[in-house]
């Protein structure tokens, strides 16, 4: 290529530049060039209650496999709608059984892996100050309760079966009502409610909390499940980053360091063929 009446050394400086360009064409149309080395996200319905682990999980994934992961946080239940509406993403991770079962049942998944185990409980200011001790305490109209909506919510749902009959009143009793358990957890962190039902992990995970045990709650335990979603454009990109995710040395370290015991029964999935 000639550059006629231009500076010698501008010449050279111009003649880099266009085979640096010339390259970079050839590479990015080989099979082994850069374009081809970088697979497409992967795209993660996940339920909000986990989004502070799942994210350190992700990290610790891409770095290892190069594979990005984003994240669409929400209530269970508003995830499974969007989920079976849209007909896209490549995994979802529920925080309860049932949610997760009528995902199977629709048609939405394929592997199911639970990895994680969630521990309700009453969630009430550091100190206690109002006296929280009972599930019946929960009833009491002098206490602002913040409860999630179980249309949305995993934990919602929860409660509402633990409540049972008495459903109704509690539900009248919830000084507000909110999509996502994070949601209650901020509300109860600001001091706006006196009480909220939660999942245990989430305590140390926001300013001035602490959790009541009581049996009513203890006893209803749910496994946070992950599912490779049959909308999947990378299936076995998926099914890499649920075994990460359940791998006791990888994303199950972070998830027993944030206060997520390993889910009982768990199982490492076998691919579709």
């Amino acid at each position: 290529m000639a550059f006629p009446s231009i500076p010698l050394r501008l010449k050279k400086t111009l003649l880099d530049v266009w085979c640096l360009f010339v390259t970079l064409l050839v590479l990015a149309g080989c099979p082994g060039g850069p374009s081809a080395q970088t697979p497409s996200p992967l795209t993660v319905f996940c339920a909000a209650g986990l989004r502070k682990p799942l994210e350190s999980i992700a990290a610790a994934f891409s770095s290892e496999s190069g594979v990005a992961v984003q994240f669409q946080f929400g209530g269970s239940g508003t995830l499974f709608s969007q989920i079976r509406l849209s007909r896209t993403g490549d995994l979802f991770i529920a925080a309860d059984e049932a949610t997760m079962a009528a995902a199977q049942n629709a048609g939405l998944t394929r592997e199911v892996l639970p990895f994680a185990l969630q521990v309700p409980v009453i969630a009430v200011r550091a100190g206690n100050p109002r006296g929280i001790a009972s599930f019946e305490d929960l009833f009491h109209p002098s206490v602002r309760l913040a409860l999630a909506n179980p249309e949305a919510a995993s934990i919602g749902k929860t409660i509402r079966t633990a409540a049972g009959s008495r459903w109704e009143a509690l539900r009248t009793n919830a000084t507000v009502m909110k999509p996502t358990v994070t949601e209650i957890a901020s509300d109860l962190s600001l001091g706006t409610v006196d009480a909220a039902v939660i999942w245990e992990p989430l305590i140390a995970q926001f300013h001035g909390l602490e959790a009541v045990h009581v049996p009513e709650l203890t006893d209803r335990a749910e496994p946070a499940t992950a599912a490779i979603l049959a909308s999947s454009s990378h299936p076995e990109l998926a099914l890499r980053f649920a075994r990460f995710l359940a791998d006791a040395r990888k994303g199950g370290a972070i998830l027993a360091r944030a206060g997520y015991p390993q889910a009982p029964g768990r199982t490492d999935p076998t691919p579709s063929r």
